[in-house]
């Protein structure tokens, strides 16, 4: 058994958060590099649940700094430790995995592994996850000319935005990238409208 209290372990957990916080200020670099460091502690010591966190968090620096081929490598990593001893992250790896496919030009691939994460969405307990999984998907299944299926991914997990609201800007507007791909004009717009006023609502939140 891994042995978390006292140790490295604990230490590079708090490291992903820090470096989750970084990300979000707009120190990527930053952010990467304390990510890098926390997931060798975490590979090494087998916390297996923490490392899919970090490699997605990895997966979304990576796209950050618009590099597609380092993301879907580890979003890659994420699936695959998932799969070997984290089954209540594969839903989630396997969404950022499908949107990674999708950037780097390998539709079909990505249109699969979509599939799958939808597929396994009932097994996940927290309605952000489902709601970035379900985001995520639909942004690949869009790269794979599957529109009407997109949009049909989103418009049934709305439910979920509801039970995490800070999901709902990037909600609208990938529902609006949605109808566009199904060439409907009127409903992408107005998509992209409330995804305008979802975002000065959650600045003045914030």
């Amino acid at each position: 058994a891994v042995r978390f209290a006292g140790s490295p372990v604990r230490l590079a957990r708090a490291d992903v958060l820090r470096a989750g916080f970084l990300r979000n200020l707009g120190r990527v670099e930053e952010a990467g590099r304390l990510s890098e460091r926390a997931a060798l502690v975490l590979e090494q010591a087998g916390d297996q649940e923490w490392a899919v966190t970090c490699y997605a968090l990895l997966t979304g620096i990576a796209d950050d700094r618009g590099d597609d081929p380092a993301a879907a490598r580890w979003a890659e990593l994420a699936v695959r430790v998932a799969r070997a001893g984290a089954p209540r992250r594969l839903p989630d790896a396997l969404g950022y995995l499908a949107y990674a496919l999708g950037a780097t030009g390998q539709p079909d691939r990505a249109a699969e592994v979509a599939r799958e994460a939808l597929s396994l969405l009932d097994e996940v307990e927290s309605p952000g996850m489902r709601a970035g999984t379900r985001i995520n998907a639909a942004m690949a299944l869009i790269e794979a000319g599957q529109g009407v299926v997109a949009r049909e991914v989103l418009i049934s997990g709305l439910s979920d935005l509801r039970q995490a609201p800070e999901g709902i800007p990037n909600y609208f507007v990938n529902l609006g990238w949605a109808h566009l791909a199904t060439g409907e004009p009127a409903e992408a717009l107005r998509c992209f409208r409330r995804f305008l006023d979802e975002a000065a609502h959650m600045d003045e939140w914030l």
